[in-house]
């Protein structure tokens, strides 16, 4: 191990003849006796002077059981291993990307804490899951046994509708669909909505640009599923058109909204055409008093004194 622990004083030991202690490099800080013991190799009574050290024992047992020769180049005492994303620069980032790479760093009472991805669509089950949506649900185990799993999405919320796909129309330009996303002209889906204690309604369009609107929610095209090849061996391509995916919103506040922005196109009017006009002619106003002699430097009405 080590050589004498000298600020221990006689209870420390000696390392005499040789000189140094315990923390220092002498030889009486880094030699000591060895033994060891290894029946039918090593002959009883035997005595080595080969210098040695316990960096070599890990090596040298590794090598003696006829496996492979290990070579430390570096050792650090107090280091720590952590794993946590890389987080790009905000002018190197992909705007299109937008959270598909997020993460966040998910802590449990009595588990260890986990970086769990995003998943753009939620899920109920692995066999629901759309093609090329990642689907990675996370399972941690609490303190007390349980197993929870867990996922990083958008909030599920429910509709206050239900909704059938009638059919899919994909509009293209002139020689179809080539497989390029500028052959596509326009794409719509014919859909139905069910309220509670009623029946399906008559198909209604619903494309990029014209959204329909039912029980206070507005229904627009957002996505189509378009042919795919195989991106992995053993994968099947898919010839598309399996789903289609709708954008629902609402247009609370929109009235707030265009009120504000007729706010601030009154204001930049008033700063780039009404204000420099304005100060033009006070300008213009200022240099005529400075030549009729009406106005001091400043801009302010000369007085005259009396001198009595």
């Amino acid at each position: 191990d080590n050589g004498p622990w000298l600020v221990k004083g006689a209870d420390g030991g000696s390392a005499l003849p040789l000189r140094g202690g315990k923390g220092s490099t002498w030889e009486g800080g880094v030699r000591v006796p060895t033994i060891a013991w290894w029946p039918g190799k090593i002959a009883p009574g035997s005595v080595c002077d080969t210098v040695a050290g316990t960096i070599d024992l890990l090596p040298t047992a590794v090598a003696l059981a006829g496996g492979i020769n290990l070579t430390l180049n570096d050792m650090m005492l107090r280091a720590t291993l952590e794993t946590k994303p890389f987080v790009v620069p905000r002018m190197q980032r992909e705007r299109d990307a937008m959270e598909m790479f997020a993460l966040i760093q998910l802590e449990a009472p009595g588990a260890a804490s986990e970086w769990i991805p995003f998943n753009r669509w939620v899920f109920d089950a692995p066999e629901r899951v759309l093609r090329k949506s990642p689907y990675q649900p996370r399972t941690i185990r609490l303190a007390d046994g349980r197993d929870i799993e867990v996922l990083f999405s958008r909030q599920r919320l429910p509709l206050r509708a239900d909704v059938s796909l009638e059919q899919f129309i994909l509009t293209s330009h002139i020689g179809g669909f080539t497989g390029a996303q500028g052959s596509i002209r326009d794409y719509t889906s014919e859909i139905r909505f069910r309220d509670e204690a009623s029946s399906w309604s008559a198909p209604v369009a619903v494309s990029v640009n014209s959204p329909v609107e039912h029980n206070g929610l507005w229904f627009f095209q957002a996505q189509w599923d378009p042919p795919d090849e195989a991106r992995a061996e053993g994968e099947a391509a898919s010839r598309g058109l399996n789903y289609t995916v709708l954008g629902v919103g609402n247009r609370n506040g929109v009235h707030l909204q265009l009120i504000a922005c007729c706010i601030a196109v009154s204001g930049m009017i008033y700063a780039f055409y009404v204000k420099p006009v304005i100060k033009r002619r006070k300008q213009a106003e200022v240099l005529a008093g400075l030549a009729r002699g009406t106005l001091s430097a400043k801009g302010t009405p000369n007085r005259k004194k009396d001198a009595r």
